[in-house]
Formats: structure tokens, C-alpha cells, sequence
């Protein structure tokens, strides 16, 4: 489900051009030669996407191979395993290219991941790990690793360790199982209401933090595993466990808490490999719908989400019974009707959305009766409309994958795919009635295969953008209708041929439009945005995570949030069934985040484990609210709707601001992440009144001048190596001077300074020349600065600097700031007009006055203030306070003599100098 998104309006021609790909690179370790090292215990990332078979290579059934270099640290066996493989994976020993070392083995019991034979070798001995799809038209990524393979404990007291690698996310052991196992009394056997083999292992593992882990068990035999907490095995508390499946659990742990892994299996003779892998915070999925109308057994293989009044409600399919239901939440519970429960229905496509008057409207396109229908709520009743039947007049399979759209004025529209004779339409309702026309029947021309996955958006200006798919050609195609008719363009064209679907079509904050598309059976997807002249196309593939998205079982979801990021949900449907959402980062940088399978975390602890994502054809996918991430979607096991929603990543706390101050730096430092030390930090989308301290797009400090009330986006990665994102509440004030009068008739109330004077009059910064003046046409000594400010710094922090020693000759002790020339020395605000002079009588120059005051801020704040650009014609680049000068034109504390000077060598007044303290003090 698509949310329109207000943006500016992108100007779009037909004759657009389109931007040149450079062809794919092969992975940087295709050749053997070129083999990446892996340590014992430190897994290291792994893609066969583009990769090729090397001259003389032979290996196992894929000919995709890539290359890894492992020397043992000791004589001892050892295990290669592939773990979070998205494809069908094999891995296997091998001294060169003439083939592997011992087994070609394939999946780990129900896993796309594989566990080698073990290998027994001598300290300092090489060897290769070779890694591969199962077949030739299979590629994708994963992880690779080697551990050292130890024997397994029998017995409960003498468990063995699963210790984290410092640096590392992930514990890991290999485990020979003991040839004769034995069942110790009191050692549980039972998962739930299933068996768990007698033969068994222990392994204890100690949490280093809290938080979710998945504990799981790798092995070419089947084997079970269950984790318990307590001290001994008749005070064992169970907390998850599976049996004949892949293995995979997930905890939730206590620092420091000791968890009891029991592995258990019936003749084991491989390797068993545990790992404890740190998991994202999962995502909180609850039962939707059970049973349909109370009779079905398979609901739920086609939905699609949005949110009415604030809760989440899905349209979805009742496979069993034919019919479409809507459900919906309130006060934590769900309730579910029938929108159509005529029993004609056959396997729809759904769309929903929420009408302007938060009224939810749906799509239904029912491809094998030939008809596309608009299902609406009014009044708590439900009505159905007939949109079209027919087509161009002739059609029998019309209406297939509807993308349903509420104008801005409340208007329904649907585009969607008439399957016969292969175009793309365009509906609207007008006076309760549909009327229907033609976009595009021939792509590029001489096409019969137009309009698959049809999306569409409606720009500010209220033109239409409609993406969607012309698979005579493999191309991806972008109509648009400006109020004078539709137009169309090619937007990418897949040269190795076969099908596309349309993903999504969003825009951005600029107002250009962006498509993804699914362009094969391998995960592979482009991405398309429009700068206002070309398409500009990327790719995201296989090794992002995609690998086996067989869009013949469904097709992804593309979602845009307030910072440009691109969400790409979608679901391997590709045997394996799990979940995962691929992220574009504003930067360009992509990731890849599992939403399902190991990392779904429903309420009912019976689903806490591994489960898999339905065979759907078609999920839903949309923000919550308050900017999560929520979806709608079919479990494999029991056929059920289930609906999850939650944050791909772990919040965490962002640095608090001084209220007080009226600029802060924020730096992330004071960032609190559970997981893990913060070690590194960026900030972005920086709201009104705030900046990066340098030119990059993410940088590790914002700098606020209040008043300022907004968020910012803070990046940060811990010791873990585990990044994660959180919106920041940024909030400054401007900070303000006591306005008790000061005592001076020598400054008018016209004075541009009388406000500052008394601030630094009230700080106690100044007493004047007397009682009752200030003298502020009077021009300022180095020796009177270097007191203002010292008394500056004491009366922002609240106690004096230190009194250093200085190198001048030429301040006697009878000055009266001779002090606060040695605390403003130790500060390094001044290092004085030679290496042995201060000039304490001089008159300060506005070009020395920048320097100071922005080296006290530095002093003051700890870092910086960052350099801006000024309006200043007058301040030549070899000025030695030209940075500065720009410093403090940035913080608000100087605007110039004039719009386009700073008159950098004219003295500074007293008046002049209370302005700027006093702007200072506010800055601070």
C-alpha cells in the first residue's frame, strides 16, 4: 500500500533521456587468486552475484563460485558454514581449482545455508573455502566462517562455552557429537507438544548485553535445540526450542545471565555448528485471522494495509471459502466481516486505501472472472461497484493488480492491467458512476504485453504519474497525464529480457517520482528516480539481500519516508519463505533488514522462533503513525493473517541539548545504545536553524543556533559493529540576560548596544569606567579585552580559568589584568603579539576581536564553531581571522559594519564589544 505524498511538482518529457549503466563487476574475490581470509570465528560476507567459473574449475553443481583463504591457528578440526544465505548455498573445502576436499555439501537440514565436512588440520596449515549456489541460475549472498570443531559435552555440568569474539556480533563453536550420547536424569525431552531427540549436547552460553538473540544450530543431520534458563536440570525453565526444522530460535537475554543450549539429534555424524548471533529488536506480530468466516484453513494469501483513524485495518483473501474480508483493530483487539462473501470470488488482487474523508476503499481485481470491482465504506456500510468488466469491450480477464488512488479532490482512481487483450488502463469515478480509457497498448510499440504491476502517484500540480511494466520488451515504462492526455517513456529496459514488475512508484521531498522494479526470478531490482530531464537508473541485487524473490509468488513493496529513504519490503517465496525490507539510505548506501523468519517475534511465545512467511501473492506493507514500519501478511505453518509492526532498528537515546544554551553542539557522544558502547556517529536531516560542521550530507556534529524546535536524524554504530538510527528531538532556546537596569547615563536607549551592556553589567563582565558610566565610544586596550573576556568565560561556566604562567615581558604584575592575560593564555585564546609580547596597551583591531571571541568559544563549547559563508567583500582569504570571522557570523554574533563589510582593521569600542559579549553569551 502506497501513501501519497505531498512534494513539489518535477517537470517530466516524454523525450527524456535515458542515463548510461556501467556493467556489473564480478565479487572481488571471483578468482581463486584473489581469495578473502577469513579468521576462526570471525564471519566474513560473502556474494556470488556476477561471479564466474575460472578456467580448469571444478567444483560442485553451480558454476557462480567465489573464493576465501583460511590458515589454522593450531592443529585442531575445523568447519567451513555458510549462515544467512538467501539462496540455495553450497560450501566445501578445496587446495585449488581442481576441485573440493572431501563433500560438496548442500543445505543445512531445511536451510538455504550449508555446513562443510570437517577438516583436520596442522598450525599454520592453508586451505580454500569455496562457496556456490546449489544450481547455475541461483545466485545471492550470505556469510561464511570457519570454526574449530571441539567434542560435545554429554552431560549438563560439563557444557561447553559459546563465548562472542571481541569486535564480532556473533558467538560461534563447532560440535563433534560423542559417539555413544546419553540421556542424564531430569534433562528435558519436550518442545511444547513435540519430541526432542535423547541424544544431546550442552552448550552455555553467557549473554555479554541484554537484548534479542537468535541461537541456532547448523548441521547436514537434523537436529533439534532448546534453550533454557537456571542453574541446573531440575530447575530448568524452557524458552523456546524447535524441532525437525531449520534451527533457529530466538531469547530475549539478561546481561550477564548463563542460557542453557541443549542439541539434541538421532545419529548425528556431521558437525553441528552453534552460533548466537545478535538480532535487531523484532517486530511485534499479532494473530489477525484464524479461520475466515469460522470454516477456512488457508486465509490470508493476499492482503494489503493501511491505517484508519490511527489502527491498522487489512483487506485480504479467504482462500478457502472465495471470499474478501476486511479486518481492523481497535483497543488492541481485531475483528474481521466479510466485504464479499459471494464465493465467486477467485484469488484477487488487492488494494486498499483511505478515502479524504478517512473512509477505507478497496481495489479488488478479479483477474480469472474478468471484472474489477470498488468496495467502500459510508455510514459503517459496505458497498461494492462494478469498475469494469470488459475493457476495450472485448476483454475477459480485465483488472488485474489495481493500484487504487484517492485524489486531492477526494477522487477514486484506479489504474490496473487488463490481461486481455494485455493493456493499461485508467479509472475514475465521477457522479457514483466509473468510466474507464486506455493509457498504453503497445509500450515502445509492437508490444502485447502491457501494464503488468501498474502504480501510480499523483504530483502536487495534480498531474498523474502511472509506472508500470511492458514485458514483450522487459522494459519498466512511466505514463503521465499533465491534463492534456496520457504520454509514455521508457524508463529502463532489463537487456537479458524475460519479465518485470512494478514494486512501487513514490516521491520524494523535491518532488521527483522513484520506481522500483523487479526485473527476474534472482532478487535483482532497478531503481529509477527522475531529476526533471533523465530517468537515472541504479540497481539493487542479489547481494543486498534479494537473492530468490520470485515474484511469480509475489512482488515487493516500495515505501518513502520523510528522509528519502527507500524501503523495499518483499518476501522470498523461493522455498525458504522469509521476510526482509532492503533500505536506500539518503546517500545512496543500501542495507538489508529480515522482518520474518528468524527475527518475527509474535506475541504468542509458540511463534518466538523461526517461521516462515506464507506462499503469498501478496502482502501488505505501509508506516504506522507514528513512521514504523507495519505489514500485513500469510505464516506458512498455519496458513493464518498475521499483521507485525516495528522499527528495522533498535532506538536508541540521542544526547540531551542544554536548554539553557542558544547554540549547542550536538556531537551524538552522550548517545546511550543497549547494545553496545557508541563508537560512531553522524547527524542528518538538520532541522531550520541548525547546520553540519562540515560539507558533508552526515557529519558528526549539528550545530543549533536557537530558537530551534524540531528533529534531527542520528546514526550511530557500537562496539558490536550493529548501526542504528534514531529521530532526535531538537529543542534550543535563546538564552537571556538579567534586565535589571544597570546604573550608566552615558548609553542612550538608542544605542544599538544598550540591551548587551546591561547583560554583561548584570553577568558582572563590566563595572564600567565609573559608578554611573560606561564610556562607549571609548576604544578598547588588549589589556581591558583580555579581563572582559576572562570574566566572560567564569560568568558561562560558573568558575574562573586557571592562571598559567605566559612568556610576555611586557605585562607588569601591576596590571590590573595580568591575571586574566595568563587565564585567557592557558585557554589559547591569545598567544600574544610576538612569542614575548601581549601589547597590552594596543587597541584591538575587529579582525583580533573575531579571533578571540571564537577561540573562547572554541574554548568554552570544546570544539569549533563551524565555518560559514559570509556576505564580507572586505575580508581578504589571507586574513589570519578570516575563519573566525566567519565563525561568529554563523553563531549570530556579528553581521558587519555594513550588509557587505566587516571593516576588519577599525578598532573596536566599548559599545562594539558589549555587543559582542552580549551576542556571545546568548550564542553559548
Amino acid at each position: 500500500m502506497r501513501i501519497r505524498k505531498t512534494a513539489g511538482i518535477v517537470a517530466i518529457i516524454a523525450t527524456a533521456s535515458i542515463a548510461t549503466q556501467a556493467a556489473a563487476a564480478p565479487p572481488p574475490n571471483d578468482d581463486i587468486a584473489d581469495a578473502i581470509t577469513v579468521t576462526e570465528g570471525v564471519e566474513a560476507p560473502f556474494s556470488d552475484v556476477d561471479a564466474t567459473t575460472e578456467a580448469t574449475e571444478a567444483f560442485c553443481a553451480g558454476e557462480e563460485t567465489v573464493w576465501f583463504s583460511f590458515t589454522a591457528p593450531a592443529d585442531g578440526d575445523y568447519v567451513s558454514y555458510a549462515t544467512g544465505s538467501n539462496h540455495d548455498t553450497d560450501v566445501a573445502w578445496s587446495d585449488a581449482l581442481a576441485g573440493p576436499l572431501g563433500t560438496c555439501n548442500d543445505d543445512a537440514d531445511d536451510s538455504y545455508d550449508a555446513v562443510a565436512d570437517t577438516r583436520t588440520m596442522t598450525e599454520g596449515e592453508q586451505e580454500y573455502v569455496v562457496v556456490a549456489s546449489h544450481s547455475d541460475d541461483e545466485v545471492g549472498s550470505g556469510s561464511i566462517g570457519v570454526t574449530a570443531v571441539v567434542d560435545g559435552a554429554d552431560d549438563f555440568g560439563d557444557a561447553t562455552a559459546l563465548t562472542r569474539r571481541e569486535g564480532t556480533t556473533t558467538a560461534v563453536t563447532g560440535i563433534a557429537f560423542p559417539a555413544v550420547p546419553t540421556v542424564e536424569t531430569d534433562e528435558p525431552t519436550a518442545c511444547g507438544g513435540s519430541t526432542l531427540s535423547d541424544d544431546s549436547v550442552w552448550v552455555d552460553f553467557t549473554a555479554p548485553d541484554a537484548g534479542t538473540w537468535m541461537i541456532e544450530a547448523k548441521s547436514t543431520d537434523e537436529v533439534d535445540i532448546a534453550v533454557f534458563s537456571g542453574d541446573s536440570l531440575d530447575d530448568l525453565t524452557l524458552l523456546n526450542c524447535e524441532f525437525d526444522r531449520r534451527k533457529a530460535v530466538l531469547i530475549g537475554s539478561t546481561a550477564g545471565e548463563t542460557y542453557r543450549i541443549r542439541i539434541a539429534g538421532s545419529a548425528v555424524t556431521e558437525p553441528v555448528v552453534v552460533r548466537a548471533e545478535r538480532a535487531p529488536t523484532p517486530l511485534v506480530a499479532e494473530l489477525v485471522d484464524t479461520d475466515g468466516d469460522g470454516t477456512s484453513t488457508d486465509v490470508g494469501t493476499r492482503s494489503d494495509l493501511v491505517y484508519v483513524d490511527g489502527e491498522p485495518a487489512i483487506a485480504y483473501y479467504d482462500d478457502d471459502n472465495s471470499d474478501v474480508r476486511y479486518a481492523s483493530r481497535s483497543g488492541g483487539v481485531w475483528t474481521d466481516i466479510a466485504i464479499d462473501d459471494s464465493g465467486t470470488v477467485s484469488s484477487p488482487d488487492l488494494d486498499i486505501a483511505v478515502s479524504p474523508d478517512g473512509e477505507p476503499a478497496i481495489a479488488i481485481g478479479d483477474s480469472v472472472n474478468g471484472l474489477l470491482r470498488y468496495a467502500y465504506r459510508s455510514g459503517g456500510t459496505w458497498t461494492i461497484e462494478l469498475v469494469d468488466d470488459e475493457g476495450d469491450g472485448t476483454s475477459t480477464l480485465t483488472g488485474e493488480s489495481p493500484d487504487l488512488l484517492f485524489l486531492s479532490d477526494g477522487t477514486p482512481v484506479i489504474a490496473y492491467h487488463d490481461d486481455d487483450p494485455d493493456d493499461l488502463r485508467f479509472a475514475t469515478r465521477a457522479g457514483g458512476s466509473w468510466s474507464h480509457i486506455l493509457v498504453d497498448d503497445d509500450g515502445g510499440g509492437g508490444s502485447d504485453r502491457v501494464g503488468d504491476g501498474a502504480k501510480i502517484v499523483e504530483f502536487d500540480n495534480g498531474d498523474l504519474g502511472i509506472a508500470y511494466g511492458d514485458n514483450t520488451n522487459s522494459q519498466v515504462r512511466y505514463a503521465m497525464n499533465s491534463g492534456a492526455g496520457w504520454s509514455d517513456e521508457v524508463v529502463y529496459t532489463h537487456a537479458a529480457g524475460g519479465d518485470v514488475w512494478i514494486a512501487g512508484l513514490v516521491i520524494d521531498s523535491t518532488g521527483a517520482p522513484w520506481i522500483a522494479a523487479d526485473i527476474d526470478d534472482q532478487g535483482n531490482h532497478v531503481v529509477a528516480n527522475h531529476d526533471g530531464s533523465s530517468w537515472n537508473v541504479e540497481f539493487t541485487d542479489a547481494n543486498t539481500g534479494l537473492a530468490e524473490q520470485d515474484y511469480g509468488c509475489t512482488w515487493a513493496e516500495l515505501l518513502i519516508n520523510d528522509q528519502d529513504e527507500l524501503f523495499l519490503p518483499w518476501v522470498d517465496c523461493n522455498d525458504s519463505y522469509y521476510g526482509g525490507t532492503s533500505v536506500r539510505s539518503a546517500d545512496g548506501t543500501w542495507s538489508h533488514h529480515e522482518w520474518a523468519a528468524t527475527y518475527l517475534s509474535p506475541s504468542d511465545p509458540a511463534y518466538a522462533g523461526y517461521h516462515s512467511v506464507g506462499e503469498v501473492y501478496g502482502f501488505g506493507a505501509t508506516w504506522t503513525p507514528d513512521g514504523r514500519l507495519a505489514l500485513s501478511f500469510q505464516l506458512e505453518e498455519s496458513a493464518d493473517l498475521w499483521f507485525a509492526e516495528g522499527a528495522l532498528v533498535a532506538d536508541i537515546a540521542g544526547p540531551a541539548a542544554a536548554p539553557a544554551a542558544s547554540a549547542i553542539a550536538l556531537d551524538g557522544s552522550g548517545s546511550a545504545d543497549a547494545w553496545g558502547s557508541v563508537v560512531g556517529y553522524r547527524w542528518s536531516d538538520a532541522p531550520d536553524g541548525c547546520s553540519f560542521s562540515s560539507t558533508t550530507a552526515m557529519a558528526p556534529t549539528m550545530w543549533c543556533v536557537g530558537p530551534v524546535s524540531g528533529t534531527a536524524t542520528l546514526t550511530v554504530t557500537d562496539t558490536d559493529g550493529l548501526t542504528h538510527r534514531v529521530t532526535h528531538a531538537v529543542a534550543v532556546g535563546n538564552a537571556e540576560c538579567d534586565t535589571t537596569p544597570d546604573p550608566f547615563t552615558d548609553v542612550p536607549a538608542t544605542s544599538y548596544a544598550d540591551v548587551h551592556v546591561t547583560c554583561i553589567y548584570n553577568l558582572d563582565v563590566t563595572t564600567g569606567t565609573t559608578a554611573t558610566t560606561y564610556s562607549p565610544k571609548d576604544l578598547l586596550t588588549r589589556e581591558q579585552m583580555a579581563a572582559l573576556l576572562a570574566r566572560m568565560y567564569e560568568a558561562i561556566t560558573g568558575s574562573p580559568a586557571a592562571i598559567v604562567a605566559t612568556p610576555f615581558t611586557d605585562v607588569p604584575d601591576s596590571s590590573f589584568a595580568v591575571d586574566d592575560i595568563a587565564r585567557l593564555y592557558g585557554l589559547g585564546v591569545t598567544t600574544g603579539t610576538s612569542a614575548t609580547t601581549f601589547s597590552p596597551d594596543d587597541t584591538v583591531t575587529r579582525e583580533q576581536m573575531a579571533a578571540f571571541v571564537a577561540r573562547l568559544f572554541a574554548a568554552i563549547r570544546g570544539e569549533q564553531a563551524p565555518i560559514v559563508a559570509t556576505p564580507f567583500t572586505d575580508v581578504p582569504g589571507s586574513s589570519f581571522a578570516a575563519s573566525d570571522i566567519a565563525r561568529i557570523y554563523g553563531l549570530g554574533i556579528t553581521t558587519g559594519t555594513t550588509a557587505t563589510t566587516y571593516s576588519p582593521d577599525d578598532g573596536v569600542t566599548r559599545e562594539m564589544m558589549a555587543a559582542y559579549l552580549g551576542r556571545f553569551y546568548i550564542a553559548d
